[in-house]
């Protein structure tokens, strides 16, 4: 009894969240009656899932109308239900509530870096964050029940039932991207996903020791999406071949009405995936031809064009202007997106709609027409409802265009904007800018890279239309010289920075927001991404507040096809891209579930590899991290500050010590940095420390470095100098106790030691400490002295240092005499 009352429920919830979509008969039977019907499709396999297979078969008839009634139910029993499928708004609700349980801002952040940020990077790396939830995080599980729609709107695919929304991001287990525009509308159950709660909030955590007080925490905004592949999807109830229109439009053409009087559409049925080719001569009606019920042709007949993408670029607000219904233009800039694409044929007319499998535009190249094919590059613009089409259009992808009701085979040529010359259609060099009209209907049919037979002749007419895709490792070369670049990678860490232009506090603090945005438009997004899953070569990538608003599923362990990304070279000659107007983004992949649960960070999905510091100059790009085994020769410089958190000042005693204008912050933030001199036999290198990594490189306890931070925090700074460096001479006073330990200390032996050092290359060397790049240096060896030629010294960031103990030092030298003696036969041998 329990568990029919919950299905009776389950039924009921059913029906009063989609009877609204499909009627309430549909969703109980199928059209078809050998075919089970959506509700039969949903209940049938949790009944089979929760009630066991009964091997004697219950006589229901005798149990009730039996003279002596003997009753099975003796007592209530409750139920635990096996599943729960609730609305889409209940699950925003609840899954906006558990992202918010979990949010902890001191576990965002390692307190080994949190408590050495000023409150500007502070808050910012608390701005956004993500929490993500599966089938398993809800007890019971969570079965997901939506509507497949696109928003014209925000161009995105979106789950729909009759309480709400939930946007998706849908990909394939094979990493093509999701394409079927046959299945808006389609009624889709999914048991296996990544529900994803984006969490953004405004704070003002003056340092890392408030973060535990909430009070802080000024606005909390959430941003929830669903992701899962299409091969976990099942679909319920098919709307497959039918053309989408806005029911509420003063000129829906699609529908028409039965004999029974019941609006249908013409291509609603399955065989209309395909439509049968006609006779293709022009309508002799000319611009009329695309009028509804000029002839019986007309009503029922349809144009389409086959086309390939060969680009496609990311929404953006474009000065395009838009004729208003009362007359006029839109003057305000309009959300947009374009593509280039390649039409393939002729346009082709439809009569009925019956299925046929082949492609006639790509058939006629396979039988010898291909040299006289007709090609020509056309420019698409999509404005208004047409953005429903962006999550479906894709690179490499053999799309058609269908125009219902019309048989004018020149509708495409006619509206083009500025309009072609008669003497110029069919040209190749003529290039065509068409606006995509709002009652067109985009159908996918395959992909280039997977063609069937009868394409393979077609494919030698598109040789070298398609865009070129290249590799991380080729971008970063040096000899690399495009400017605008596409390329696939996995996302290992994403970091919420601040724009270029505005790196001022003041800028900063003030968070203005763009409508829509949920972050402040001076900041962006720093995406690091590798080549593959634990490849040390990684390209970062830098993406500006204003686009993020479209962009969903940028997580770490996605993989991603980035496409037009505008390669940059900084002035440190550090390779890194932009997102500009005409990027975009494709989601290929996934992340696995157990990425999702943690941020991962660069370098941990495998150890660096052990390099010499001779070797660094020709692995500059290839080797972004990597480890040396390397003997401390000298500290050249030690800095120790207590600064303002608020603007970086020195803070003494309690308070900031800015005076013009005066600061009105209260707390301070402990920050060291230190210059040390390494080498390994082979060359060496400027290595630069900073906080915990500073008391590493001086061999002190966490104990001991606490107690040289405190002394340090009475007086504000400490700086020594001493060595090479320009300006020798120590800084700090004489009688000072704490300077004359910390420069006894960088001079003694005691630091003088082998380490494994894991660093970086550093980018922005000091201006002051930056070698100069000497050929020449004497070396004295007892009474004997030498001159050599050596390499300028390389400046390198540090992060980590590890001791390393008697016999891992035999072992790893015993490594590089090998490596070392195997580099010298092959230089010899070369």
């Amino acid at each position: 009894m329990p568990l029919y009352l919950w299905l009776v429920s389950l039924l009921e919830t059913f029906k009063e969240r989609f009877s609204c979509f499909f009627g309430h008969q549909r969703l109980l039977r199928s059209s078809i009656h050998q075919n089970p019907g959506p509700a039969e499709k949903f209940l049938v396999p949790i009944l089979q899932a929760v009630v066991p297979d009964r091997r004697e078969t219950r006589d229901i008839y005798n149990e009730i109308l039996a003279k002596i009634h003997h009753c099975p139910l003796q007592k209530y029993l409750t139920l635990d239900p096996p599943y729960q499928v609730p609305s889409l708004s209940a699950l925003c609700r609840v899954a906006e509530q558990k992202g918010w349980e979990g949010f902890c801002p001191s576990q965002l952040l390692s307190p080994l870096e949190a408590q050495h940020m000023g409150t500007q990077e502070l808050n910012r790396r608390l701005a956004w964050s993500y929490c993500t939830l599966s089938a398993g995080s809800f007890q019971p599980r969570l079965i997901l029940l939506g509507v497949l729609r696109v928003s014209s709107r925000r161009s995105s695919l979106q789950l729909q039932d009759s309480s709400g929304t939930l946007p998706c991001v849908i990909s394939h287990r094979d990493s093509s991207p999701f394409a079927n525009t046959a299945l808006i509308g389609s009624l889709l159950q999914v048991e296996n996903y990544q529900l994803v709660v984006e969490r953004f909030i405004q704070s003002d955590f003056p340092s890392w020791e408030q973060l535990d007080n909430s009070e802080h925490v000024r606005e909390k905004k959430t941003s929830i999406y669903v992701q899962f592949y299409f091969e976990d999807v099942q679909v319920l109830h098919s709307m497959e071949g039918q053309i989408q229109k806005d029911p509420q439009s003063k000129n829906n053409t699609s529908l028409r009405k039965k004999n029974g009087g019941s609006s249908t559409s013409d291509l609603e049925t399955p065989e209309a995936k395909m439509l049968k080719l006609e006779d293709p001569k022009p309508d002799p009606g000319g611009d009329e031809g695309c009028q509804r019920g000029q002839s019986s042709t007309g009503r029922t007949s349809c144009v389409s064009h086959l086309f390939l993408v060969t680009q496609k670029e990311g929404l953006m607000l474009r000065n395009y202007q838009l004729l208003r219904e009362g007359g006029g233009e839109e003057q305000e800039p309009q959300r947009s997106f374009q593509a280039t694409v390649l039409w393939l044929g002729r346009p082709q007319l439809w009569s009925h709609p019956r299925e046929t499998k082949s492609l006639p535009e790509l058939e006629e190249a396979s039988h010898g027409g291909g040299e006289g094919m007709t090609r020509q590059e056309a420019l698409l613009l999509f404005m208004g409802k047409s953005l429903q089409w962006f999550p479906f259009l894709h690179l490499d992808g053999l799309y058609r265009f269908i125009v219902p009701y019309c048989s004018d085979l020149e509708v495409f040529d006619k509206l083009s904007f500025p309009p072609v010359p008669a003497e110029f259609l069919g040209r190749p060099s003529c290039p065509l800018c068409l606006p995509v009209q709002d009652n067109w209907h985009l159908q996918h049919e395959t992909w280039l890279s997977f063609p069937t037979e009868r394409q393979l002749a077609a494919r030698a007419m598109l040789t070298g239309m398609d865009q070129r895709i290249s590799s991380i490792p080729e971008i970063l070369s040096n000899s690399f010289r495009g400017s605008l670049v596409s390329f696939s990678g996995e996302i290992v860490e994403r970091t919420l920075c601040a724009s270029p232009k505005n790196e001022k506090p003041s800028a900063t603090l003030s968070l203005r927001k763009q409508k829509g945005s949920l972050l402040a438009s001076d900041h962006s997004v720093k995406l690091s991404i590798s080549a593959a899953a634990g490849s040390p070569v990684v390209l970062d990538i830098y993406i500006a507040a204003t686009y993020l608003q479209h962009l969903r599923g940028l997580l770490p362990g996605a993989k991603i096809l980035f496409q037009n990304l505008e390669r940059k070279i900084s002035r440190f000659h550090n390779v890194y891209c932009a997102y500009i107007a005409s990027s975009c983004v494709t989601i290929l992949s996934l992340p696995a579930s157990h990425q999702l649960f943690t941020s991962s960070c660069i370098g941990r999905a495998s150890s660096p590899s052990l390099v010499f510091i001779s070797n660094l100059q020709c692995q500059l790009q290839t080797l972004p991290q990597a480890r040396i085994l390397c003997h401390v020769s000298c500290v050249l410089t030690l800095s120790l500050q207590w600064v303002c958190s608020l603007c970086s000042s020195i803070f003494k005693e309690g308070k900031c010590t800015r005076h013009s204008p005066p600061c009105p912050s209260h707390t301070g933030v402990r920050q060291a940095s230190a210059r040390v001199l390494v080498e390994d036999g082979t060359g060496e290198a400027l290595v630069l420390c900073r906080n915990q990594h500073v008391a590493a490189m001086l061999g002190l306890s966490l104990l001991e470095w606490e107690a040289v931070q405190s002394c340090v925090q009475s007086r504000g700074s400490l700086f020594i100098q001493h060595g090479e460096a320009t300006g020798t001479g120590c800084v700090e006073e004489l009688e000072d106790p704490i300077a004359c330990y910390l420069r006894n200390l960088c001079r003694s032996s005691l630091i003088c030691r082998p380490i494994l050092l894991d660093f970086s290359l550093d980018r922005k060397p000091s201006k002051v400490l930056q070698p100069a790049p000497v050929q020449v240096r004497n070396f004295r060896c007892g009474e004997v002295e030498f001159v050599s030629q050596v390499i300028p010294r390389q400046s390198l960031l540090c992060l980590n240092v590890e001791e390393v103990g008697q016999k891992a030092l035999c072992c790893l030298n015993r490594e590089r005499i090998e490596r070392m003696s195997g580099h010298c036969q092959v230089g010899t041998t070369t």
